[in-house]
């Protein structure tokens, strides 16, 4: 009987560190992809922190079908996106050729900071992407 009693203690205590490990690992390999949609919240230019305010703007990654599609006010921009890693390879990057006066400095300059992005950071639901050191756009994670 004492041996029973042993053995059931001894079983219950991995199982339930087992469980409980496996709980925590899900949880902290959520956002481990850069995969999702967010909203832009700043880009960098000309050294300048330049903050979007007022208005929609969307971005999503899909690192599984290698694509970026986002919207800073007009135009839809897109491109082919590769990620290893903290790495960050954006190619073949493309806007529609609609003409909004409000917003046609601010787009040109984010497809500018677009095509100089080559590594990625994040902080919590904040993500951040980068040339080198520098970060050119700043994006929160919207929705799960």
């Amino acid at each position: 009987m004492k041996y029973f009693l042993t053995t059931f203690l001894f079983l219950l205590f991995f199982s339930t560190l087992s469980i409980a490990g496996f709980a925590k690992k899900k949880k902290s390999t959520s956002y481990k992809s850069i995969s999702g949609k967010y909203e832009v919240v700043n880009y960098t230019y000309n050294n300048n922190i330049i903050p979007i305010q007022n208005r929609m703007t969307s971005m999503t990654l899909n690192t599984k079908s290698g694509n970026i599609s986002c919207n800073v006010g007009c135009n839809t921009i897109g491109g082919e996106l590769k990620v290893i890693g903290k790495k960050l390879v954006l190619k073949h990057v493309f806007s529609t050729e609609k003409y909004c006066q409000e917003v046609a400095e601010l787009e040109t300059q984010f497809v500018e900071n677009l095509n100089r992005i080559n590594r990625w950071d994040r902080k919590g639901k904040i993500v951040m992407l980068k040339e080198n050191n520098l970060t050119l756009i700043q994006l929160r994670r919207v929705g799960n």
